[in-house]
């Protein structure tokens, strides 16, 4: 409160706390119904004959339908629940359940064979190598593949303990909001572009550009995009990030970052 030149009193607003204040406040838990998220992704070889998703897996990611259960496997047999062995032995995976609420279970790898999840998931966006052997790591490819369609709906690439996929979708219950986007690129060709696309696609609808922008190995390689006022992001919407290049052979990362609040 202030006082006017005519000697009134003038309200003046709070200012807002920072994004890095609120984020950390988040993290430590001290505003209820709030979390925050981070979902970064890459994909290290995307060619000129069609845009491609930032994951993974490569190419594009088959959008979920149904609850289902995922085989998971590794494309390395070192990849097992051996305590002696030298490879990811435990994986955790993170999702959604057929209520779109958030689930997670840790399982047991055995190597290349398939080991079913105990629930069944409309979305996996998130894999996480928990235990490991003496590399500490997963030796090879670790996919969940869905049993129904055989849709691969996550991966974590070899030596990496993690899913890279700057894909997620909104829970049953919540509202997200997109504080910012970003990306890079890492290799290909010397004067290869790239814009890369922030897409949503409500419940029901079909996916919708919401920002685009452009980096260049030649140029400007990187870019990070705030939003001073959020994008506000209904619940069961699904959210992806997806690049366009110029060149083949094209390692582009991106991710968005976003704070989830209980409707």
């Amino acid at each position: 409160m202030t006082r006017g030149k005519g000697g009134g009193v003038q309200i003046v607003a709070p200012i807002p706390l920072p994004i890095s204040q609120e984020g950390q406040d988040i993290a430590e838990g001290n505003r209820e119904g709030h979390t925050n998220l981070q979902k970064f992704g890459r994909n290290t070889d995307i060619d000129i004959a069609a845009s491609e998703d930032i994951w993974d897996g490569g190419g594009t990611w088959v959008a979920p339908t149904v609850a289902r259960v995922h085989n998971i496997a590794s494309t390395s047999a070192n990849d097992d629940g051996d305590p002696a062995g030298s490879g990811a032995q435990t994986v955790e995976i993170f999702g959604l359940d057929a209520s779109f609420l958030l689930q997670s279970e840790t399982i047991i790898l055995n190597g290349l064979t398939d080991v079913p999840t105990v629930n069944s998931y409309t979305m996996i966006h998130r894999m996480i190598v928990r235990s490991a052997g003496a590399t500490g790591a997963n030796a090879g490819d670790i996919t969940a593949t869905a049993v129904t369609d055989a849709t691969v709906t996550a991966q974590i690439s070899a030596g990496f303990n993690q899913t890279l996929m700057a894909i997620y979708q909104i829970p049953a219950g919540k509202t997200g909001y997109i504080h910012r986007f970003y990306a890079s690129i890492h290799a290909g060709s010397p004067t290869g572009k790239s814009d890369v696309e922030l897409r949503v696609q409500p419940d029901g609808e079909v996916f919708q550009i919401k920002n685009i922008q452009g980096i260049s190995t030649a140029g400007s390689s990187h870019f990070d995009h705030p939003f001073p006022l959020p994008l506000a992001i209904s619940a069961l919407t699904t959210i992806k990030l997806i690049a366009a290049v110029t060149a083949n052979s094209m390692d582009i990362s991106a991710g968005f970052d976003l704070i989830l609040v209980d409707d």
